[in-house]
């Protein structure tokens, strides 16, 4: 199993890396990809069958908000992805299955396709960014695991993850915080005191998108979303940290146009 995560992780971390490297049309249409799958699976969770119409309008909004982005208007993304939750949320109570968790479905998901996208396409310094996201999401992931297994400990929130520990989470927190530091100080930004600092926070934002979607599973008695990644489960089992991370640093930076950097390269 150990071995089975472990080359799943290191093939994902490659296409991230190609996708991101070629930006543009090609990284957009990866996260399209990818964010329509999440979709596929977030819709057999809540609903055990994917219905046609659910899962076409889940991917138009997520289509719609990326291609704002690409074409020049970030700002309409959320608008469009807002109205395709609508559509999705009135959709599902057509189906009698309730307009909630359609219309929450493609905001968790349409949302962060497009700050993914936004942030990569920040000029000059937008890929960075992103390397740096990469950077603390996958430590924190890995820190957690390694932290969990080795002290064990008291659980942390047995009802939603009887496998996540406070040791766990404590890794989490440290592996992030280092990788964030570390990729600040490898590409010369001037605090990386402060970058290792968002790093821990953003590890700890990507255990709690973790522990969302154990939530999700559980409220649906579902052991993962689903079986396509070998030791892994679905796409919506291994990205949900990064799914929060992304939308988190995306609103920071209304704030701080820095980002997490620190600097404007």
């Amino acid at each position: 199993m150990v071995l089975r995560r472990g080359a799943s992780a290191i093939v994902l971390m490659v296409l991230a890396g190609l996708s991101l490297w070629a930006g543009g049309p090609v990284l957009a249409a990866w996260v399209v990809l990818l964010s329509g799958r999440m979709a596929f699976e977030w819709l057999r969770l809540v609903e055990r069958e994917v219905p046609p119409s659910g899962l076409a309008l889940f991917v138009a909004a997520i289509i719609a908000g990326v291609a704002a982005v690409l074409c020049g208007r970030p700002d309409l993304a959320a608008p469009f992805i807002a109205l395709g939750a609508l559509g999705a949320g009135l959709d599902g109570s057509r189906r009698g299955k309730g307009f909630l968790w359609q219309a929450a479905g493609v905001l968790c998901l349409g949302l962060p396709a497009a700050t993914f996208v936004a942030l990569a396409e920040i000029p000059d310094h937008g890929k960075l960014v992103i390397l740096w996201i990469f950077a603390a999401v996958w430590a924190s992931d890995v820190g957690a695991w390694l932290a969990g297994n080795l002290f064990g400990g008291p659980k942390l929130w047995p009802a939603l993850s009887p496998k996540k520990t406070w040791a766990g989470l404590a890794g989490a927190l440290a592996s992030a915080g280092l990788a964030g530091g570390a990729v600040a100080l490898v590409l010369g930004a001037p605090n990386p005191l402060a970058a290792a600092l968002l790093g821990a926070i953003a590890g700890l934002l990507g255990q709690g998108g973790d522990l969302s979607e154990s939530a999700l599973k559980r409220h649906f008695h579902a052991k993962d979303a689903g079986d396509i990644i070998p030791g892994h489960g679905g796409f919506l089992d291994r990205l949900d940290s990064l799914l929060a991370v992304t939308l988190a640093v995306g609103a920071m930076l209304v704030f701080v146009p820095e980002g997490p950097l620190g600097v404007t390269w």
